[in-house]
C-alpha cells in the first residue's frame, strides 16, 4: 500500500488558446508567434517559447494572453514574483479576460498567506466566465488547503472551507463530467474533510472509470472498503473494473501490476472474515509480495508482538536466525496446527493492513494506536471525543446530556466540532450497555486515571482523543492527537499541584499501563473455531514400528449427548472428521492425517452426560520417529458443527534398543483374534477396540493390550515372562 496523498497539492497547468478570445485576432506576425510559442509550451521547451512571446509583443506591446503566457512559463519556474507581475500586467491591459485571474488565482494558491486572495481573483475569474471548469477547479483546490492545511484560524472556518470546496468540486463536475482529477478531489473532501469513507468511495470509483492510471484513486478505494467494512462490494467493484480495463489496455501487465495487489488485498481480508483461512494465508502472502521491501519488512516484522526482553534476544540474532525464529514462532501460535493454514499469521496480516490502513496516514507504518491494535486486535469499545486543554473526559459527557440548557460548555464543544469537523467523531462518552466496559471507564475515572491535555503550539486548545477499553485485561487506554497532526499518541503528563492526582496519574497512565500489559501479556488472538466447544475423550498409545520408527495409535471417543439429538431437525445420523498432526521441535510437520467416521446415529432426545451411555469410538495410527514432539487433534460434528481441538507436548520412546521393552498400555473395551489384515482397530491379529475413557461399569470386563520386545527365547524357542498387574481407583 503506497501513500500517495500529499497536502501540497500538484497544481496542473492550463491549456488555454493563445488568441484573444475578446479582443479578436491579433495581427498576423503577432499571430505566427503566439501560435510558435504555444507549440514549444507544450514541448517544454520554454526558453523558445519565451523568445517567441517576446517577439509577439515587440510587435504589439498590448498583447495581454502574451502576458499571460510569460506568466505560465514563470510559473513553471518557480519564479512566483514574475509570474504575479506578468499575470496583472495581462490583467491590465484587459480586465475582461478570464485567464489573467486564472493565472493570480494558481500564483496566490502557492504563495504564503495568500490563499484568500487565491479565492477572490477565482471568484473574478467566474464572473467573466460562469462556465470556466478551470477557475472552479482552482477554487477547489484552494479551499481544500484551507480545510487540510492548518491555516484557518484556529480551525473554525474548516467545516465553511470543506462544504464550499465541495461546491466548487461538484461544479466542476457539472461542467466537465469527466475531468481528470474532480471526481478524486471529491472522494478525499468527504474522506479527509469530513471523515465521510463511504461517501468518498463512489467518487473514486468514478476517477478510475475516466482515468484507469489514477494510482492515488485505486489506493484509496481499495483502503476506503477496508476501513468500512465492505470487502464483498469491494472485489466485485475491481473484478468490473478489470473487465473494463481490459477492453481499454491489451497489455495484462497493466491490470495485473495496478488493479492486481489492490484486488489481492480486498480478497484476502473477504477470505478470512468469511473464515477461508488458507485462501486468506495464500492472498495475503501474494498480496504482500507486491509491496515495496519497507512495507514487505512491515507485515512480516515479528516484533511487533514480542516483549521487549524477547525483542532483545531477537536482535542479538544474525539475519538467518531471526528469519527462523520468525517462522517456528508463528507456527508455535497456530490455532489449530491441524489445518493447512496458520489461523494466527493470517489475523496478523490483517491487524497489520487495518493499522497501515486506519492509522497510518500521517506516519509509517502507523501511529501508537497501531502499536495495540496488532498485538490485541479490536478493542472491545473504542470511542472518539474531543478535549479541550484542562477539561476532563467525564466532565465532557455531562455537557452532552439531552435536553439541557445550552451553555459556555456547549459552545467550547460546537467549536471543538468545527475545528475536527468530522461527521462521526464523538464529543463524549456514551454508554455500551455493556456492563463490563462500562464498569472499567467508571472505575478508570473514579480511582485511577483521568485523561486531560496540556496546551501545544498548534491551531486551537481543542484535541482528538480516543479511548479503547479491553475487556481481557480490565484496561481502559487514551490516545491523543496532541499536535492536531492526526498522530495520535499516549497522553503528555499534566502539571497538577493536587499530590494525589499526580501519584494516581504516574501510577495508571497509559503509557505505564501498555508497558505492563505487553510484558504480561504480549498479545491476544482468540480463534473462532466455528462451532461451539465438542466435548470428547483421546488416548495416545505407541508401539515398535518398522526400521527406528514408532508406530501411535490415537484413539477417540465422542459421547452421544455431545451429537446433539434428532429433535434440532437436522437429521438422525452423522459423521465426525478428526485431524491429526505431530510436529518436530523445530515446528517442521512430521505426520498429518485428516479421516470421516461415521455415520453415527444421533439420539432421538437430548440426553446429558448423567443419562448418556452411548460412545463413537474411532482411532487415528501414525508412524513417525521417535523424538519430542507436539500432538494437535481436532475432532468436528458434521451436523452441530461443533469442534474440539486440543494440543499436548509429547515425548515418542524409542524401541530400538537391544534389551527388554514394552509398549504402552492400551486400555480396551474388547480384544478379539481375527484373520483381517485391514481394519480400523486390528493390530497383529486382533481386534482391540480402544476405551479411551478409561471409564467401565461395574460389570464389564477391562482388557489391556500391550506388547513386548526382545524377549529371550529358551532353547525350545518359547519366551517366558511375569506380568504384575495392579489397578489403582
Amino acid at each position: 500500500m503506497r501513500p500517495l496523498y500529499r497536502l501540497t497539492f500538484i497544481i496542473p497547468m492550463l491549456c488555454l488558446p493563445f488568441v484573444d478570445p475578446v479582443l479578436g485576432q491579433e495581427p498576423e506576425d503577432n499571430q505566427g508567434h503566439m501560435h510558435s510559442a504555444k507549440a514549444f509550451y507544450d514541448q517544454g521547451n520554454l526558453d523558445a517559447a519565451d523568445r517567441e512571446l517576446d517577439a509577439a509583443l515587440r510587435v504589439e506591446k498590448k498583447t495581454p494572453l502574451a502576458h499571460y503566457w510569460k506568466g505560465m512559463i514563470a510559473l513553471q519556474r518557480d519564479d512566483l514574483r514574475k509570474a504575479e507581475k506578468a499575470f496583472r500586467k495581462a490583467r491590465g491591459q484587459n480586465r475582461r479576460l478570464t485567464e489573467p485571474y486564472l493565472g493570480l488565482g494558481l500564483v496566490y494558491l502557492r504563495m504564503k498567506n495568500r490563499k484568500m486572495d487565491a479565492i477572490q481573483v477565482l471568484r473574478e475569474a467566474i464572473k467573466r466566465d460562469p462556465n470556466s471548469v478551470e477557475a472552479y477547479y482552482q477554487l477547489a483546490i484552494v479551499y481544500k488547503n484551507l480545510s487540510f492545511g492548518d491555516i484557518a484560524p484556529f480551525g473554525f472556518f474548516k467545516p465553511m472551507y470543506v462544504g464550499k470546496g465541495i461546491d466548487a468540486l461538484k461544479r466542476t463536475l457539472e461542467l466537465s463530467p469527466d475531468h481528470p482529477q474532480a471526481n478524486h478531489d471529491l472522494g478525499l473532501t468527504y474522506e479527509l474533510g469530513l471523515n465521510n469513507v463511504e461517501k468518498a468511495l463512489p467518487y473514486y470509483v468514478k476517477q478510475l472509470e475516466s482515468n484507469p492510471q489514477h494510482e492515488e484513486s485505486l489506493d484509496r478505494l481499495g483502503r476506503g472498503y477496508i476501513k468500512t467494512g465492505k470487502y464483498t462490494e469491494g472485489v466485485t467493484t475491481l473484478n468490473r473494473l478489470t473487465r473494463t480495463f481490459r477492453l481499454v489496455y491489451a497489455s495484462p501487465s497493466f491490470i495485473e501490476e495496478k488493479i492486481g495487489p489492490t484486488l489481492a488485498m480486498l480478497e484476502a481480508t473477504l477470505h478470512l472474515n468469511n473464515g477461508q483461512f488458507d485462501k486468506a494465508e495464500e492472498t495475503f502472502e501474494a498480496y504482500i509480495h507486491t509491496l515495496p521491501f519497507e512495507e514487505q519488512t512491515m507485515y512480516r516484522n515479528v516484533t511487533y508482538v514480542l516483549t521487549e526482553e524477547e525483542n532483545k534476544r531477537f536482535e542479538a540474532l544474525t539475519p538467518v536466525q531471526q528469519e527462523e525464529y520468525t517462522r517456528t514462532f508463528w507456527k508455535s501460535r497456530d490455532s489449530d496446527l491441524t489445518t493447512p493454514a496458520n489461523e494466527r499469521l493470517a489475523e496478523h496480516y490483517r491487524r497489520a493492513l487495518f493499522s497501515r490502513t486506519n492509522f497510518g496516514e500521517n506516519t509509517f507504518p502507523w501511529d501508537r494506536r497501531g502499536d495495540m491494535y496488532i498485538r490485541y486486535g479490536e478493542p472491545d469499545d473504542r470511542q472518539q471525543f474531543t478535549l479541550s486543554v484542562g477539561q476532563l473526559q467525564q466532565a465532557n459527557q455531562g455537557s452532552r446530556r439531552s435536553g439541557s440548557v445550552p451553555t459556555i460548555q456547549d459552545m467550547g464543544d460546537a467549536i471543538r466540532e468545527g475545528a475536527q469537523s468530522s461527521a462521526i467523531e464523538r464529543h463524549a462518552y456514551a454508554p455500551t450497555g455493556d456492563a463490563r466496559i462500562d464498569a472499567i471507564r467508571e472505575m478508570n475515572f473514579q480511582q485511577r486515571y483521568q485523561v486531560a491535555v496540556e496546551a501545544s503550539t498548534v491551531g486551537l486548545s481543542a484535541y482528538r482523543v480516543e479511548s479503547w477499553v479491553y475487556v481481557a485485561v480490565g484496561i481502559e487506554l487514551f490516545f491523543v492527537d496532541q499536535l492536531n497532526n492526526g498522530i495520535f499518541d499516549y497522553p503528555l503528563m499534566t502539571r497538577s499541584r493536587d499530590v494525589r492526582q499526580v501519584a494516581r496519574q504516574s501510577q495508571f497512565h497509559p503509557a505505564r499501563l501498555a508497558a505492563e500489559m505487553i510484558k504480561n501479556t504480549p498479545e491476544i488472538y482468540e480463534h473462532d473455531f466455528g462451532g461451539d466447544p465438542l466435548g470428547y475423550y483421546y488416548d495416545i498409545v505407541t508401539y515398535q514400528g518398522e526400521g527406528s520408527t514408532s508406530d501411535i495409535e490415537i484413539s477417540f471417543a465422542v459421547p452421544a449427548y455431545q451429537l446433539g439429538a434428532q429433535t434440532d431437525g437436522q437429521g438422525e445420523i452423522t459423521s465426525l472428521n478428526a485431524r491429526a498432526t505431530m510436529m518436530d521441535e523445530g515446528w517442521e510437520e512430521l505426520f498429518s492425517s485428516a479421516m470421516q467416521f461415521g455415520p453415527f446415529a444421533r439420539p432421538t432426545v437430548l440426553r446429558t452426560a448423567k443419562n448418556n451411555t452411548a460412545i463413537a469410538t474411532f482411532q487415528i495410527p501414525m508412524s513417525i520417529f521417535p523424538g519430542e514432539a507436539e500432538l494437535a487433534v481436532s475432532v468436528r460434528d458434521a451436523v452441530t458443527r461443533k469442534i474440539g481441538i486440543y494440543r499436548q507436548p509429547l515425548s515418542i520412546p524409542s524401541y530400538t534398543a537391544r534389551t527388554l521393552l514394552m509398549s504402552d498400555i492400551k486400555l480396551a473395551t474388547s480384544i478379539t483374534p481375527t484373520i483381517r489384515k485391514r481394519g480400523a482397530f486390528i493390530r497383529n491379529g486382533y481386534e482391540i477396540v480402544p476405551n479411551p475413557t478409561r471409564i467401565f461399569a461395574g460389570n464389564q470386563l477391562v482388557y489391556i493390550y500391550y506388547e513386548l520386545y526382545n524377549l529371550t527365547l529358551a532353547e525350545d524357542g518359547r519366551s517366558r515372562f511375569q506380568t504384575d498387574i495392579r489397578v489403582s481407583f
